[in-house]
């Protein structure tokens, strides 16, 4: 039997999920599967050839006082709801352990308070010509620019041999100690400035779009067009927007053409 149809008082019909995941850590002695080294090449292509996160340098040109971070290569199956297999996916972190966190007095990023998220969704169900939708920018880190003092980090043999089949050339960078240094282009997950970083451009381009931070929670961000008042809701790099359908594709064309 199908289950029964959820309608709020206003008259709205809620869409059940199409589809729902869970996830499990992959062991680095499964790396060898197909499907996990095509996961490990995506994330080193995107990091090194699509966002031009990370720049190959010599350890010679490494900064005499900097601390050459670490890096771990993080994998996970993800599977739906019925436990058919839907993907592997990689993710390259740096090992921020190593760095010197009074360098960076502002190294947090704020998230939408629990209180911020009720109330809005309570609006939201007041107006039938409001939706709801949610954003999920790809790589939002990988997409942040640096700043500040260098920040380098090496990949160590076990990751590197994944590069070197991707991009040959990087074979006459790899040093004595077999690893392949960088400098950090973009804010890699890991670095203690990465999520501070982000919340700054995400913020600016929300400005953009018209949008303007709430009183009381850095990460509401509000707009009125005539008689209508739009909410967005920022937690880390995903956006709960409860927009029209109009401004839902403003804002999708916008971070698309950004991102």
């Amino acid at each position: 039997m199908e289950d029964p149809e959820v309608t709020t008082r206003s008259g709205r019909v809620i869409q059940r999920p199409s589809r729902f995941l869970a996830v499990t850590k992959v062991s680095r002695s499964e790396w060898r599967e197909v499907a996990c080294e095509q996961a490990i090449k995506a994330e080193l292509s995107q990091l090194f050839d699509e966002l031009k996160a990370l720049q190959v340098i010599k350890r010679a040109e490494v900064t005499k006082s900097a601390k050459v971070l670490k890096s771990h290569m993080f994998l996970v199956r993800k599977f739906v709801a019925d436990g058919s297999f839907d993907k592997v996916k990689a993710r390259l972190v740096a090992d921020g352990i190593d760095q010197d966190a009074e360098l960076y007095p502002n190294k947090s990023s704020p998230t939408v308070a629990i209180h911020s998220v009720f109330t809005v969704l309570g609006l939201a169900a007041t107006k039938t010509w409001r939706i709801v939708i949610k954003i999920d920018v790809k790589g939002a880190f990988v997409q942040t620019p640096m700043s500040g003092e260098p920040t380098f980090m090496k990949l160590d043999p076990k990751v590197l041999k994944y590069a070197v089949e991707l991009f040959p050339n990087l074979k006459k960078m790899v040093e004595e100690d077999e690893c392949l240094y960088t400098v950090l282009l973009k804010a890699m997950y890991g670095c203690v400035q990465a999520s501070a970083l982000w919340y700054v451009m995400i913020k600016a381009e929300l400005e953009k779009l018209g949008y303007s931070v709430g009183p009381t929670d850095p990460c509401v961000f509000v707009k009125q067009v005539g008689n209508r008042i739009f909410i967005l809701l920022l937690y880390v790099d995903d956006i709960l927007a409860i927009v029209d359908k109009d401004e839902a594709e403003k804002i999708r064309a916008h971070l698309v053409a950004k991102f």
